[in-house]
């Protein structure tokens, strides 16, 4: 089993398509060049089905990658559990932020589809943010200088703020060149 570059999710070593987010694994290495018939599909694997509307396709579905936040969280765990005696608040404090952290991740989903932009997120109540693909006038990604770690953001006309951001998305800047590839299609 290896991880798909995309949405990272398992898949079978030979695998010649991403059976989660149908990432054609040959092009994973070329996203300069997208597909020209972008591959939807009806059911949802991550965000809830009846949040579709009428004739909606996903296109894409990503979970946020919390694994660098989790490992420096677990360090200062480490480093601040010696101090136990002392203040015994702070190792309790640093292991309920990674709590925090690993719920967040498990209730955030980012979803595109061929009419939205969709963002689930929310750990004691779930919410969901949207926006239709004609509003979107500017999206754009910064990544990471020393990882493929980066967010995504989402922009309409007459805001003066990001309408929707997808943030720690794995491979932020190969993700960005598939939804480049609907939104101009």
């Amino acid at each position: 089993m290896k991880k798909c570059p995309f949405c990272r999710e398992e898949i079978q070593d030979d695998a010649i398509k991403c059976k989660h987010c149908g990432t054609m694994l040959n092009q994973a290495q070329d996203v300069s060049a997208p597909e020209k018939d972008t591959a939807f599909y009806d059911a949802p694997k991550k965000i809830p089905t009846k949040a579709l509307l009428a004739g909606e396709k996903i296109f894409l579905e990503v979970k946020p990658d919390v694994s660098g936040i989790v490992i420096f969280q677990v360090i200062l765990l480490l480093i601040f559990t010696p101090l136990w005696a002392i203040a015994p608040v702070v190792p309790i404090l640093l292991a309920c932020l990674i709590i925090g952290t690993l719920l967040g991740w498990n209730n955030t989903i980012y979803a595109l589809t061929n009419k939205r932009v969709l963002s689930f997120s929310g750990v004691l109540s779930r919410g969901c943010r949207q926006c239709p693909l004609e509003k979107i006038q500017n999206f754009e990604y910064k990544k990471s200088a020393v990882s493929s770690m980066g967010y995504i953001t989402f922009d309409t006309a007459g805001t003066g703020f990001k309408e929707i951001i997808w943030k720690n998305i794995a491979h932020a800047e190969d993700i960005y060149h598939k939804i480049s590839a609907v939104i101009h299609k």
